[in-house]
């Protein structure tokens, strides 16, 4: 069994590191007595040039008086100093990791400026445990081979071709009709907020997907070129742009052109318009991307659900400044 005793000498100090849980370290230092005397001697020298003393001219204030009025000051500046670069030091040789600020566990008052011997020092540490992981034979994960139906490779050859549709003015002269592709003019106002005359031109929807607001589609059937109309409408609560989400609204719409749809033939030809040989090649480049995406996936679900059974399987002490 390892000693929990640890020790280190370094510039005269000597450190003990005790291990009082996975998580917690405690730490025995001495301060020899000429390294405190020589550090008093230096602080109180560089409070002599900061601090005015009544009864004595700046800078001329004698170390016993200095020592009187800032001793837990000093107390502090020495365990600043001296002590807590010193257990770091510990630490970082003897691989702990720290989670939280050392605490210095022997009260002031214990720890005299003047006198013979050496301070003798205790202090505690949140560490980083170990933690002992399982046998890997325990963690059981499925091997599953990446599936991409033909199918998916259609879907995606779809969504191509809708990216490339051409949307073409019908020649006929009739109302705008539920599922037609209208180009539109929009000005928007919120009397609740006094804006008004928020536009955008030459937008493209398809009436009755409801795209932009509640009710709006439906208010354009009918219109014909060139009309302009009001639509009033009352945006959900949940709209993603904070300024309509819950007002009610006012549109102002104006009819500019209603539009046929023109899909581009899925064939070589449309496959060389996006830089690949033929469709047959297009359709081989899209299921293997879609292959290596599937691969990534299943690696990710693996390593997720590799993690999940290690935090099942493994005891993770926590350290107490976690819980408070």
């Amino acid at each position: 069994m390892r000693n929990p005793f640890e020790m280190k000498e370094d510039i005269g100090l000597k450190v003990e590191i005790e291990t009082i849980s996975p998580t917690r370290k405690r730490f025995k230092i001495e301060l020899p007595r000429e390294e405190i005397s020589s550090q008093v001697e230096k602080i109180c020298a560089e409070l002599r040039k900061q601090v005015i003393i009544p009864g004595f001219r700046k800078g001329r204030a004698p170390n016993w008086l200095i020592i009187a009025r800032f001793e837990d000051h000093i107390k502090g500046e020495l365990i600043e100093r001296l002590v807590l670069p010193e257990l770091n030091r510990a630490m970082e040789e003897k691989g702990i990791t720290p989670l939280s600020p050392v605490e210095i566990k022997t009260p002031l008052e214990e720890l005299k400026l003047s006198g013979d011997g050496p301070w003798s020092i205790e202090a505690e540490v949140d560490v980083k445990p170990e933690i002992q992981l399982p046998p890997y034979e325990r963690i059981k994960v499925e091997k599953r081979r990446p599936d991409v139906p033909k199918e998916e490779v259609d879907k995606y050859l779809e969504h191509l071709r809708l990216q490339h549709a051409e949307y073409i003015p019908i020649e006929e002269d009739r109302p705008v009709e539920k599922g037609d592709f209208v180009k539109i003019d929009l000005k928007l106002q919120i009397p609740a907020k006094e804006l008004t005359d928020i536009e955008e031109k030459d937008i493209i929807l398809r009436i009755g997907e409801g795209a932009i607001a509640p009710g709006l589609d439906e208010g354009m059937i009918g219109m014909v070129k060139g009309e302009t109309r009001r639509i009033e409408a009352d945006m959900p609560r949940d709209h993603p742009e904070p300024d309509l989400a819950g007002q009610h609204v006012i549109f102002e719409v104006t009819l500019k052109e209603i539009l046929e749809r023109r899909l581009p033939e899925l064939n070589d030809e449309f496959a060389k318009d996006l830089n690949f040989e033929s469709l047959e090649q297009m359709r081989s480049v899209i299921w293997n991307r879609m292959v290596e995406e599937a691969k990534s996936e299943l690696r990710e679900q693996q390593r997720r659900e590799i993690v999940r059974q290690l935090i099942e399987l493994t005891d993770i002490p926590v350290p107490e400044s976690f819980l408070e």
